[in-house]
């Protein structure tokens, strides 16, 4: 298997996981842009397909994880494949924004440590923040009648 010209975002990933990938699927008919080819070229084996808003879908032949090492364990070969992952998501769709976090991720039971004494100290920074704002608006009132 091996990259197509226009594969560029998943580089990095395929230089990692590329050796541990094998396929056991491929694509027949065309379907969106191919990424990845058999050897000969004769066959998509991954593909990129996106809807008219600028959503993605990935269709890669799966790296198989099962051999981790000592020199790299199953963890961080399971961190690598996420960093991995990230970049190629960056690299399909850059942009600044943030998604917002799911809803279920907002139980107590998913607080991460010290993440309430983060989002105290958060909030206290609003609170000072708003009485600042408030401050300087009335400053500038006063100004204004100074200067009438």
């Amino acid at each position: 298997m091996h990259l197509t010209p226009s594969a560029d975002a998943l580089s990095p990933y395929w230089r990692k996981f590329g050796h541990l990938s094998e396929y056991s699927v491929y694509l027949t008919e065309p379907v969106g842009e191919p990424l990845i080819v058999t050897k000969g070229a004769e066959r998509t084996v991954g593909a990129l397909l996106r809807n008219k808003t600028g959503g993605a879908i990935l269709l890669l032949p799966p790296p198989d994880l099962s051999e981790a090492t000592e020199e790299v364990d199953a963890a961080g070969l399971g961190h690598q494949l996420l960093e991995a992952i990230l970049a190629i998501d960056q690299a399909l769709n850059p942009r600044e924004e943030r998604t917002p976090p799911p809803g279920w991720s907002t139980h107590e039971s998913f607080k991460l440590h010290g993440e309430t004494d983060l989002l105290s100290s958060i909030e206290s920074v609003r609170k000072k923040l708003q009485r600042l704002t408030k401050q300087q608006g009335a400053a500038v009132g006063k100004l204004d009648q100074v200067m009438c």
